[in-house]
């Protein structure tokens, strides 16, 4: 008995990839991998695609490999550029019982399609019930995305939830119907790998009286309460200043600077419902955050 596994993932609309092939295989790290269009008669008709590899001793062993390159295509929709919505185990269509109970008496079995990672044994004949939407149009090659794979799987990744939630937004931003929505989920990915620093020792004991002070004060309660917390706070640098160091400690100083005014836009949006910069600067800084 033997066990594989099928990755379902959409690119975001507009990209395929182009290849008149419904099927196209590859190799890496010695395994035989395998890309299939869900949808149309070729890939480059059709943004669903299924990765899949076989020849596992074990579910877990199965499991275990997929999940890493569940992983890997987030990293490689952040490398192309392009979005990649890796799922999250949803059963796009599922087979009644009776249905499954038939193929499993003639040696077979059908699948859920699920949008996601699924493991299943690969040494008897399998069917899976898929479904799918509109085909598109624009493509790009799949030797760019298998590089892209490649480079991602070389890295082993193990993300910490951090790295999981900001490559999840990332990839996300891609399928935001506006470029405002894109521009302000891609901002998230940077407060999200953000972590907010100590002040200096000095600053935190004149914040510590004062939170001394407003505790003993005539205040309501309430208003205490509401103070206190503000001060505490104030403990930490701001998401904005901490995101700008982290910028600067990757990027450098002119990509920091940057960040200034993609943040000042970002508030203006968030807080005041206006955009503080003219479309064409509006889409420079979207480009830049990509």
């Amino acid at each position: 008995m033997t066990f594989a596994y099928r990755i379902r993932f959409h690119f975001c609309k507009g990209n395929t990839l182009n290849s008149s092939q419904v099927r196209v295989e590859f190799g890496m790290d010695n395994q035989a991998f395998k890309l299939k269009a869900v949808s149309g008669n070729s890939l480059k008709e059709s943004s669903e695609v299924v990765l899949g590899c076989g020849g596992f001793d074990t579910d877990t062993e199965a499991a275990a490999q997929g999940k890493t390159l569940q992983d890997c295509l987030s990293i490689c929709g952040a490398i192309l550029q392009r979005g990649i919505d890796i799922g999250k185990g949803k059963t796009l269509t599922g087979a009644g019982q009776p249905l499954k109970e038939a193929f499993t008496k003639h040696g077979a079995q059908l699948l859920n399609d699920v949008h996601g990672l699924t493991v299943y044994r690969d040494d008897i004949e399998t069917k899976v019930l898929t479904t799918h939407g509109a085909s598109i149009t624009v493509s790009f090659n799949p030797e760019q995305f298998i590089s892209a794979l490649e480079k991602a799987y070389c890295l082993s990744p193990e993300f910490t939830e951090r790295e999981k939630v900001a490559f999840d937004l990332y990839n996300s931003s891609f399928f935001e119907a506006t470029t405002v929505a894109r521009f302000l989920t891609l901002v998230s990915v940077v407060e999200v790998l953000t972590v907010s620093e100590r002040m200096d020792e000095d600053v935190i004991e004149l914040i510590d009286e004062l939170i001394t002070h407003s505790k003993q004060s005539s205040l309501e309660q309430k208003n205490k309460d509401s103070v206190v917390n503000r001060l505490g706070v104030l403990k930490n640098h701001s998401i904005s200043a901490s995101s700008r160091q982290l910028i600067q400690k990757y990027l450098g100083v002119g990509e920091s600077r940057a960040f200034v005014d993609i943040y000042n836009v970002r508030s203006g949006l968030l807080h005041d419902g206006v955009l503080r910069c003219e479309e064409k600067e509006f889409g420079e800084r979207l480009h830049l955050l990509n």
